[in-house]
């Protein structure tokens, strides 16, 4: 299954998804930019993670909850997260930035968000965050 605005819009119904009546907030024109985009910074970083240079594709086959990884929900996820930490907000819902006081300059430094989407990131790594340490 192609990795496009009928399944971004699919994934995020109204009756599966927590933040349909978000994605459901932008344009369509809005929504379709986001899904391409986010298409093309998960092949991105995927080839930048296997090495420099190298074309990456993304797995269209996969598409049920069991399959592991799943890029098409990936690519959803990351398009609703750009289109919230963009300017695309719509009607005002965005609320304004929020800054964090540097505790040696007393400078007011903006957070910066994660290239990747948190939900993105967990339909692309078995257990992100999960750390394990050996002795050694």
């Amino acid at each position: 299954m192609a990795i496009d605005i009928n399944g971004a819009d699919t994934w995020f119904g109204s009756t599966v998804h927590i933040k349909a009546s978000i994605w459901a907030g932008f344009s369509a024109t809005l929504r379709t930019a986001a899904v391409a985009q986010a298409k093309r910074f998960l092949e991105r970083a995927l080839a930048d993670g296997i090495g420099y240079g190298v074309s990456y594709e993304l797995d269209t086959d996969a598409t049920t909850d069991s399959d592991f990884p799943r890029h098409d929900a990936a690519c959803y996820e990351q398009a609703l997260w750009m289109l919230e930490h963009s300017d695309a907000v719509p009607n005002g819902q965005q609320s304004s930035p929020k800054f964090i006081a540097g505790k040696s300059s007393g400078k007011i430094k903006p957070p910066m968000p994660p290239a990747i989407a948190p939900e993105a990131l967990r339909w692309l790594v078995n257990r992100p965050g999960v750390l394990f340490m050996g002795r050694g």
